[in-house]
């Protein structure tokens, strides 16, 4: 080989091994700039997928209509009637005919029984 050429190989190595750095370099940035992107979409703070944006929003809407809000006093008497046919409702459900005692009384009664179950295994 000629002495006058022997540079030629190294400066063309040397010229594709700083291309190939560059291109690297610029694919690990777009992957950082990917992966930081990933990362933001999966904390779920954008848009419709924000809790605390949402509750912020709600909280501002509700405020602001429960300031405007007016009942008449029919609506009252109207409601006042409902609650009633509501709670006494509940007393003959539960109360009145004793079955939340009844349920009461079974839960404690089987607690009891395996309370002595546990008790008679030892």
């Amino acid at each position: 080989m000629n002495s006058k050429w022997w540079y030629l190989p190294v400066l063309t190595t040397f010229v594709a091994s700083c291309w190939l750095a560059w291109q690297i370099r610029d694919e690990q940035h777009q992957i950082d700039r990917l992966q930081a992107d990933y990362a933001e979409i999966h904390r779920i703070n954008y848009g419709l997928f924000n809790m605390q944006e949402w509750k912020e929003k709600a909280f501002y809407v509700f405020t602001g209509h429960i300031e405007q809000f007016q009942i008449s006093p029919n609506a009252y008497k109207e409601a006042e009637g409902e609650l009633r046919k509501y709670l006494y409702g509940i007393y003959d459900k539960y109360i009145g005919n004793g079955a939340i005692f009844n349920e009461v009384i079974a839960k404690a009664e089987k607690k009891q029984q395996g309370q002595q179950d546990v008790a008679q295994t030892f």
